[in-house]
């Protein structure tokens, strides 16, 4: 059950049968709000933003496949995450604004390829070189040996690892409140790689995005996110990439996120 007052529950059932969990909230024109890796409407930095964006669009959140309320028929392939987010956006009105966090950006992206579901889209800091990356096959292995091997809970310490948590904030995190909750969505990880798969070299995919598109990067992000924000950016003909002042990655400030992506929405 939503905490959130006056949000409405609802499902969508997408073209494999899988049933999305979804709500909707707040007042103005529909965005969809598309999570990253080990988050979905309960946990992660997309509540708040959504909390910022409700003053003035319509907010749609969903749980990807796999993660809270939401099912997951099996087998899974990244263009079964592109259909679900267009049956939420055809909830929402499509062709529906869309924002995207971390890998829920590159999930958007890869759907605006695909779906005509997408009208504008915002996206910020989608994990993506401005090249192939040539270690992604690699990663991939290794994180389905450990989730073979050694289970959900040791995916989600080997991916917080491979994004640079220290060891000792690994531990804190094991005794947190919202452990057992990312434990649970841990093989979820897996959907996530297979997304960036699918895209690959992000500059030569984005070229066929047809919609109006800002991709925003943090200030003091590493140069991995700038550089491949600015260069998606620029691979898309109605792209633009913006930089957000004082933010860096691994600190998704909710105020100047949604402030970003509400500039560009409401255009």
């Amino acid at each position: 059950m939503s905490e959130r007052r006056g949000a409405e529950e609802f499902d969508v059932t997408s073209l494999d049968g899988t049933v999305i969990a979804a709500e909707s909230y707040g007042r103005g024109p529909a965005v969809v709000l598309v999570d990253g890796a080990l988050s979905h409407r309960a946990l992660g930095p997309m509540p708040a933003i959504a909390e910022r964006l409700a003053d003035e669009f319509t907010v749609f959140t969903y749980d990807r496949r796999g993660r809270g309320a939401s099912g997951d028929e099996p087998p899974y392939a990244a263009d079964r995450e592109v259909e679900d987010l267009a049956a939420v956006a055809e909830a929402a009105g499509a062709p529906a604004a869309v924002f995207g966090l971390s890998s829920g950006a590159a999930l958007a992206l890869l759907a605006a390829t695909r779906s005509p579901a997408i009208g504008r889209l915002a996206v910020h800091e989608p994990p993506l070189s401005a090249h192939a990356d040539p270690d992604h096959a690699t990663h991939t292995a290794e994180l389905h040996d450990v989730l073979t091997q050694r289970g959900p809970g040791a995916a989600v310490d080997w991916f917080l690892a491979q994004i640079g948590m220290p060891p000792h904030m690994l531990e804190e995190m094991h005794a947190s409140e919202s452990w057992p909750a990312m434990e649970a969505v841990g093989h979820t990880l897996s959907y996530d790689y297979a997304v960036l798969g699918e895209i690959g070299d992000a500059v030569d995919r984005f070229a066929s995005v047809s919609v109006p598109t800002q991709v925003s990067s943090g200030e003091h992000s590493p140069d991995f996110f700038r550089a491949g924000a600015t260069a998606i950016a620029a691979a898309i003909p109605r792209g633009e990439h913006r930089e957000l002042a004082g933010i860096a990655w691994g600190q998704p400030s909710p105020d100047p996120i949604a402030a970003a992506a509400a500039d560009f929405l409401r255009a």
